[in-house]
């Protein structure tokens, strides 16, 4: 018994070193390949940064090739198209700045035209209507033209003289809830502004003034 239980312990201890010896084994096939992958990545680091070297180099030496004169001439062309750019960017940017003013002058004088027509309006005194639509016309360069509505659509007073364009009535709104309504035209004056501000809620009528971008 003692001798056989001998034999099983001589075994298992046989086992278990040639276990630690493959472990051993693959421990060192794994190390042998991580060394390989490591310096396969070296290499091909290596070799691109020694492509990336010489095309600057090459870059550099047709530089340096080039004729002063050449030279001179590729400067000013960037400055002149950088001085370009900047340019259009300014008049991108005045322009917008310009019509955002513009927008802001018509809602402004069409706020202050219902104000004071809402009395007038309630007291029907038509000639003081002409007068104050008269009034905002002449007072304000960029002002196109203005009109006054009754609650039903009916014109009440403007100042298209006796050509009054019956289909500018309906190319702009406003709804009771909506402080005001901007709608964006076409006519032969180029793009006008054309803002509808409700009076007393839309109520006593609305007032409408236009604005141009051409002075």
């Amino acid at each position: 018994f003692c001798l056989l239980r001998s034999s099983q312990l001589t075994n298992a201890f046989g086992r278990i070193v040639d276990c630690r010896l493959s472990i051993v084994d693959l421990r060192t096939v794994f190390s042998i390949d991580n060394h390989q992958s490591s310096i396969n990545n070296h290499q091909s680091m290596g070799g691109f940064l020694r492509k990336l070297t010489r095309l600057c180099k090459l870059f550099w030496s047709w530089v340096l090739s080039i004729n002063i004169r050449v030279k001179i001439m590729g400067i000013a062309l960037v400055i002149l198209l950088l001085g370009l750019c900047v340019s259009l960017l300014v008049k991108t940017a005045s322009t917008r700045m310009l019509e955002e003013e513009l927008r802001q002058r018509g809602i402004s004088i069409g706020r202050d035209v219902a104000s004071r027509s809402a009395d007038l309006i309630l007291t029907n005194n038509l000639f003081a209507l002409y007068q104050l639509t008269r009034d905002a016309l002449e007072n304000n360069e960029d002002v196109r033209y203005v009109f006054i509505l009754n609650s039903k659509g009916e014109i009440l007073a403007h100042t298209f003289g006796q050509n009054f364009p019956s289909s500018l009535i309906s190319v702009n709104s406003v709804t009771d809830s909506e402080r005001f309504h901007l709608e964006l035209l076409e006519s032969e004056e180029g793009l006008i502004y054309d803002v509808a501000v409700p009076i007393f809620e839309r109520r006593a009528g609305t007032a409408r003034v236009g604005m141009s971008e051409v002075h």
